[in-house]
């Protein structure tokens, strides 16, 4: 995949308006940050705040501002043979909205990175990162628009996870975590079970237990420094969590995971 322009939060004035009868030669893909109307032959769509659509390369391209100023994401790219978009089911050529349009952003900043980095492999790293977007757009898509609202706590939700799986260490409390994302405790811990379907305390003794595990296989950190980096109070505490868990102490762990020191 290659990609041939692109760009963030693109503003217009409510007089804009597209159309490309065959397109532009690759495919774009639009993510709507305003009201939009979008043509398909005769029939017109309006598209809301958050929407998004992909246009083949060949489709018509119709579209133009809806209610004052125009704002999207836009990203034109050759996929080859575009077997991606039947591997993966994202729509085309059709309006669709996200689940997550944080996530999304996320890989449109990374691509906007990487274009200016210098890097000598940046063709490949936006190669992967397109296709990134394909199979996160397929994921993340849906017919209907969503409450905006709770798509919003949905991100936010998601970042955190995200926090207490990669730097368990960070929260030392289920009310930390609450007060980060500006919640009461009890509607905290109630998203949070209604978004992943497992309380939140339990989620963050299983990301500090999987880190734990990581540590103890392919590190030569002590048990204290590890108790420490997962957030845990004390070593004390971290191993009987350990032991009520898992089954063993941590260091039997490591001595089972074939942990040699001398050998690393």
């Amino acid at each position: 995949m290659k990609l041939h322009s692109m760009g963030i939060n693109v503003r217009h004035e409510d007089t804009f308006f597209i159309h490309r009868p065959e397109g532009l030669g690759d495919n774009l893909l639009l993510i709507f940050k305003s009201p939009a109307r979008v043509f398909f032959g005769t029939m017109e769509t309006n598209a809301h705040e958050g929407g998004f659509i992909l246009f083949r390369k060949g489709s018509e391209q119709c579209y133009g501002a809806s209610q004052g100023d125009y704002v999207n994401h836009y990203l034109h790219f050759d996929g080859g043979n575009e077997v991606i978009f039947e591997k993966t089911g994202v729509f085309t050529d059709k309006v669709g909205y996200l689940h997550n349009l944080e996530e999304i952003e996320n890989i449109f900043r990374l691509m906007g990175r990487e274009q200016i980095s210098g890097s000598e492999y940046h063709e490949e790293n936006e190669a992967i990162l397109i296709e990134l977007l394909v199979r996160k757009l397929a994921e993340n898509q849906t017919e209907q628009p969503g409450d905006n609202v709770s798509n919003r706590h949905l991100d936010r939700f998601i970042s955190l996870r995200s926090e207490i799986y990669s730097t368990p260490g960070k929260y030392k409390s289920v009310g930390e975590m609450a007060e980060a994302a500006n919640f009461s405790l009890s509607h905290f811990q109630a998203l949070y079970r209604e978004f992943f379907s497992i309380s939140c305390y339990e989620d963050l003794l299983q990301a500090r237990l999987d880190s734990a595990k990581a540590f103890l296989k392919n590190s030569n950190m002590s048990v204290r420094e590890i108790a420490n980096s997962c957030g845990y109070e004390s070593d004390t505490c971290f191993m009987r969590c350990f032991k009520n868990r898992v089954g063993t102490t941590p260091s039997e762990y490591r001595m089972k995971s074939g942990y040699n020191e001398r050998g690393r």
